[in-house]
């Protein structure tokens, strides 16, 4: 039957989908307590807003409609137009509704029941059996409505049907979502296709709900199609357009594959492509999202906590680490200068003599950058002896070329070392270079961030409280800023931000006379319906959120949502105010500036 109805079923389904699509569209104007951007062309909302609860609904309302309706017209053999089943079917949407509810509250109370008096495996088959039992029921009951609503209201379907039914409209359904879900985002087209994806669950349901039902009467004339094509194509284009136009100034971000690599560095120099500094090598991006790029190796592995990678203004990348012992003459400078053409590796002995002595049961802290002219800079924090807890001597060093033969060290003066903060070795040393050349070094000791610059005539130092359990923290001249929990310290200047997600996630950045952060909050997934069976944790979801601060407040876009615990990720800003964030998984490029 549903064969002989196809032409009237075809325009049932393409109203489903244009009303669906419409709706959807409309929605996205008043998306009032929600977040929305546009993410590689298709929007997406964050919150708890009215949208975001509206949004589900809505489907599950086209769902109802579009399932009335084309059981109406297929029960009929094709006799009923698409309009007429459309009415039909919002005529007895409130039922229909009602006995949803009704189901789905039944279905998560005895869910509910069976997890406050069993667990273990006893709860594992008292739910798998609470889940049958409700799938078989619902299933029953809408065959029922649907015989009802196509006129054999005493009609009760039998065990065969009923589980014919729970095969065919419910699990293939299961099985064509579950797909679409393999097939991830597409650019500009997820909501058509997922409204394609509703028509094609309602046509199958209609027809496995519809072939006992038996109506002989045979359509007068054959429906036109055309007019619902027409409007499925205008509501499609009308959505696509509404992306690409974006009335609501949302902000847009495309994304770019992941670096499958540790992610060490990012930097974006002016006029230029970013540059992106993994374990495997260091990345010159051809475009901005890093879809194709010129790799580089050499010099030390960029492995956190042992090698500081520093992106100069001109995209020069220079990698230093330590090592070798004393009876080798070391320790030494193992640093690398890398640029597009290639990376060069030299080494730098710290001590000046054999009778410089260094207390080698502390940790060498050092740091590396290019200067404008060419020259390398290293800041190195040496342990030696003195004081209750051992001293840094602190030294800046400057090689006009890659070899060094004849460094020229400037002494910074000796600091004491502070009782534990809690804060990493390998991490707490910084140095940056601004296109005028001037080196600023950054050092992190007992939750303050010591700063020094030098110019021609001496070196100077300057100092700035930072919070405690720092999660990470940057320099760049004369300013220093770090990110602890929630709160971000720039100066005299704090911010907070609200909680974020557990893991390696959290990353500042100074930038165009502000403070930008990107880290990963707590979030809700996708929408759909997900059970956690057993005693593990349920699953947790992170949003990749990025913060701009500025003078009394900080404004913030989210940007993508995934599982797990917050990953760790790197942050560039480009001169105009393009945000890029840098995942193992993922690149995500904010176009939009804050």
């Amino acid at each position: 039957m549903a064969w002989a109805a196809r032409r009237p079923l075809t325009g049932v389904l393409l109203l489903v989908v244009a009303g669906h699509l419409l709706v959807s569209t409309l929605l996205d104007l008043f998306a009032d307590g929600d977040v929305l951007v546009i993410l590689d062309g298709n929007p997406q909302v964050s919150g708890a807003g009215a949208a975001t609860w509206a949004r589900p609904a809505v489907t599950v309302l086209f769902w109802l409609i579009g399932l009335v309706a084309a059981a109406w017209v297929v029960a009929r053999d094709g006799s009923a137009s698409p309009a007429e089943a459309i009415w039909h079917g919002m005529r007895r949407l409130p039922v229909f509704a009602l006995g949803a509810v009704a189901t789905a509250g039944a279905a998560g109370l005895a869910l509910w029941t069976v997890a406050e008096v069993s667990t273990g495996p006893v709860f594992v088959l008292l739910a798998l059996a609470v889940l049958v039992v409700a799938a078989y029921l619902t299933a029953r009951v809408l065959l029922i409505g649907i015989g009802w609503a196509v006129g054999e209201p005493r009609r009760v379907p039998g065990r065969a049907e009923t589980g014919t039914f729970l095969l065919a409209a419910v699990l293939l359904p299961m099985l064509l979502g579950w797909f679409r879900g393999q097939a991830g985002p597409v650019p500009y087209a997820d909501r058509p296709l997922d409204a394609l994806l509703l028509a094609a669950v309602i046509a199958v349901q209609a027809g496995a709900a519809t072939r006992r039902h038996v109506e002989p009467a045979a359509p007068e004339r054959p429906a036109r199609v055309w007019p619902f094509a027409t409007a499925a194509v205008l509501t499609a284009a009308l959505t696509v357009g509404a992306v690409t136009q974006n009335p609501y100034q949302a902000p847009v971000i495309r994304t770019g594959p992941g670096t499958d690599s540790t992610v060490a560095a990012v930097g974006w120099p002016a006029g230029q492509h970013p540059v992106i500094v993994t374990l495997a090598g260091v990345r010159y991006c051809d475009d901005d999202r890093c879809t194709r790029y010129h790799g580089v190796t050499g010099g030390p592995a960029a492995v956190d906590s042992w090698t500081t990678t520093t992106i100069g203004a001109d995209g020069t990348v220079v990698k230093t680490s330590t090592s070798g012992g004393e009876d080798a003459g070391g320790p030494f400078l193992n640093y690398a200068r890398c640029v597009p053409d290639g990376c060069r590796t030299a080494y730098l002995p710290v001590r000046t003599s054999a009778t410089d002595k260094l207390d080698m049961s502390l940790n060498l802290e050092v740091a590396g950058a290019s200067a404008p002219d060419g020259a390398l800079w290293f800041f190195v924090a040496a342990p030696v002896s003195g004081g209750a807890y051992g001293r840094y001597r602190l030294t800046l060093i400057r090689c006009a070329e890659v070899a060094c033969a004849t460094p020229e060290r400037h002494e910074l003066g000796v600091t004491d070392r502070t009782p534990s903060d809690d804060y990493p070795d390998g991490r707490r040393a910084r140095l940056t270079i601004g296109t005028g050349g001037r080196p600023a070094a950054a050092f992190w000791l007992g939750h303050s961030i010591l700063r020094y610059t030098c110019d021609r005539s001496r070196c100077g130092q300057d100092f700035q409280p930072a919070g405690e359990a720092v999660t990470t923290w940057t320099s760049s001249g004369d300013r220093a800023a770090a990110l602890s929990g929630d709160l971000v310290f720039d100066g005299d200047r704090t911010w907070q931000l609200g909680d974020f997600g557990t893991g390696e996630s959290g990353v500042v950045v100074l930038a165009r006379r502000a403070t930008y952060v990107a880290a990963a909050v707590a979030a809700a997934p996708a929408a759909g319906f997900r059970i956690t069976v057993g005693s593990a944790e349920p699953q947790r979801y992170r949003r990749e959120t990025v913060w701009r601060c500025a003078g009394s407040a900080c404004t913030s876009v989210p940007l993508d949502t995934y599982a797990g615990e917050g990953r760790k990720e790197m942050l560039a800003v480009s001169e105009d105010g393009r945000v890029l964030v840098v995942r193992d998984d993922r690149v995500l490029l904010l176009e939009t500036p804050l």
